[in-house]
């Protein structure tokens, strides 16, 4: 099954199927609940589920004793080719991320809740993942909350 994001402009479609495999590297991550920057390892998996209607993703970052991780799916919205992310975090909360892709970047919006986040997904090279999360005030300033610098495991 081949499945392509909504391209925008005359940038080709951003394809999900490029992130599938093992990663790892390193990045930050902002503690909750502190704001303290951690510096961390990272990895991250994609892998096609077997029934072919979407790809399961898990994403860690650990330093010392503390650890992030999440697990979800991507999976194509029909209605408008957008890009799902559903994750699920370490903590027990669930997020939806709906996203559109744009050459070798896909970024998504957090949908629901009151406090917005952004997530941007670039291939820096077939081989380079750089992923970023971000939240967005009421006066649309950006913060970094974390970014992973990771390598295709080979």
């Amino acid at each position: 099954m081949t499945t392509v994001v909504v391209a925008v402009g005359d940038e080709p479609p951003f394809d999900p199927y490029v992130l599938l495999g093992e990663w790892s590297g390193a990045g930050m991550l902002v503690m909750p609940m502190t704001g303290v920057e951690l510096e961390v390892e990272g990895s991250a998996s994609f892998v096609q589920d077997s029934s072919g209607g979407y790809i399961r993703t898990g994403i860690s970052g650990t330093k010392f004793l503390y650890t992030y991780s999440d697990s979800g799916h991507f999976y194509v919205n029909p209605d408008n080719d957008s890009l799902i992310w559903e994750v699920w975090d370490g903590f027990g909360r669930h997020g939806i991320y709906e996203g559109i892709g744009r050459g070798d970047t896909l970024t998504g919006r957090r949908r629901g809740g009151n406090a917005v986040f952004q997530v941007t997904t670039t291939m820096v090279t077939p081989d380079s993942l750089d992923l970023h999360l971000y939240y967005l005030d009421n006066n649309g300033r950006r913060y970094q909350k974390a970014r992973l610098n990771l390598g295709r495991n080979r």
